[in-house]
């Protein structure tokens, strides 16, 4: 028998009731799928092969059906299939492992528009778990480097991707307009109070001369700067005025940057002006005169949301 399934879930009861053993290719999994598929209560083994190298799927959910028991998961480098197979019967179709994918009422503004179908004939059914076997042994165990890796990917992905911006605002009255929604953009407001040492300067002369790029800045003794972020750099030298520097954005690489320099790159933020000094001068002010750690940290680096949550 040869069904079409044109209601999400419709897929997800079909998977719950499923009592015998159960494998999943599935590509991209999000937050809530395993709870909102029953995995959590299956007593029979599951095999999961999904795909965690682009970033499509959610590292905080593939580490719960890590934990859960009598499942196995594996990540197949650019896997795009979606293949519910069960001892008797599989449905293969659109649907992702996500809110969207699965409807799953109050995840998603938006739910996709899915089809699948659904198989009962012996041959196809054959077939797949043939292909599901193959794909299983070239898939990999997952690591924690993995898991660390995808997580970077989407946090890079959620920067860019910023709040549409038609009124022409700066980005901090954007954001004091509403602050939460800036909360995953990876953006630190950063205030320096010294300028690089001596040694440090050596060490930024030296990167620009073997550099094809000239374009580079660099902070001292910062070995847990922000990676793959946007920061605004901002001074309050002492005895001087709060200042943006120029340029006044930059991006940090992904890589760590242990050294006595961390090297940064100027890059604007896309759809926003910085603003002008005469905005960002109460909030640098307000944050000298109640931050604590002012003097011993050299000024301040907080993600923009929470600056302007606390100085703004």
């Amino acid at each position: 028998m040869t069904k079409l399934i044109k209601d999400q879930q419709e897929l997800v009861t079909w998977v719950r009731e499923q009592g015998g053993k159960l494998d999943l290719a599935v590509a991209f999994w999000g937050k809530g799928a395993s709870k909102e598929l029953g995995l959590h209560d299956r007593a029979q083994p599951s095999r999961i092969l999904l795909e965690l190298s682009q970033g499509g799927s959610s590292p905080d959910e593939v580490k719960q059906l890590m934990k859960l028991p009598n499942v196995e998961v594996k990540t197949l480098d650019r896997l795009h299939a979606k293949a519910y197979i069960g001892e008797k019967e599989m449905i293969v179709g659109s649907a992702n492992a996500s809110a969207g994918g699965l409807g799953i009422v109050g995840r998603e503004s938006v739910h996709w528009t899915e089809l699948g179908v659904k198989v009962a004939e012996e041959g196809p059914l054959h077939e797949a778990k043939s292909w599901f076997d193959a794909a299983w042994i070239r898939g990999r165990r997952i690591t924690k480097t993995m898991l660390d890796a995808a997580q970077r990917l989407i946090n890079e992905r959620n920067s860019k991707l910023l709040p549409s911006n038609p009124g022409g605002l700066s980005i901090l009255q954007a954001v004091k307009q509403d602050p939460d929604v800036w909360k995953d953009a990876r953006i630190w407001v950063v205030v320096a109070t010294r300028n690089l040492g001596l040694e440090g300067q050596k060490l930024l002369e030296e990167a620009r001369a073997f550099n094809s790029t000239p374009a580079i800045y660099a902070y001292e003794s910062w070995p847990d700067i922000p990676r793959a972020a946007t920061l605004i750099s901002l001074t309050k030298y002492e005895n001087e005025k709060v200042e943006l520097d120029d340029p006044p954005t930059f991006r940090t690489p992904e890589e760590k940057q242990p050294g006595k320099i961390q090297l940064v790159f100027p890059e604007k933020i896309p759809g926003y002006t910085i603003g002008t000094i005469s905005e960002w001068r109460p909030l640098v002010e307000r944050a000298e005169m109640t931050y604590t750690g002012w003097i011993k940290h050299g000024g301040i680096s907080l993600r923009i949301h929470e600056f302007v949550r606390r100085y703004g």
